[in-house]
């Protein structure tokens, strides 16, 4: 793996570095990917809820330029915190998020 480099990875590094990074960002992956999916949860406390719904209603008030309210709660990502947002929360009204051991 001599002269091997990592997307991401700033500088050149020393072999022993690299190896560090690689190890380090493999586990960080792993952690990632381990989260469980939990649609319409924006507040991020694995339930689905009405705080869910009433945190919808202020961001989607909330005006930025141009025009778009994008926040936690755009689901969909398309910039826009709106009714394809509410209706991701209210498809999974009262789901709890809480991985299995």
């Amino acid at each position: 793996m001599t002269g091997a480099r990592v997307q991401n990875c700033p500088g050149t590094l020393t072999q022993q570095q690299l190896t560090n990074f690689n190890s380090l960002s493999a586990t960080l992956t792993q952690i990632l990917g381990s989260e469980t999916p939990c649609p319409g949860d924006g507040n991020l406390d694995k339930v689905v809820d009405q705080q869910d719904i009433k945190n919808w209603a202020l961001f989607s008030q909330i005006q930025t330029a141009p025009s778009q309210s994008s926040s936690w709660y755009d689901f969909d990502f398309d910039g826009v915190t709106g009714a394809s947002d509410l209706s991701k929360i209210q498809s999974n009204l009262g789901k709890r998020c809480v991985a299995k051991n």
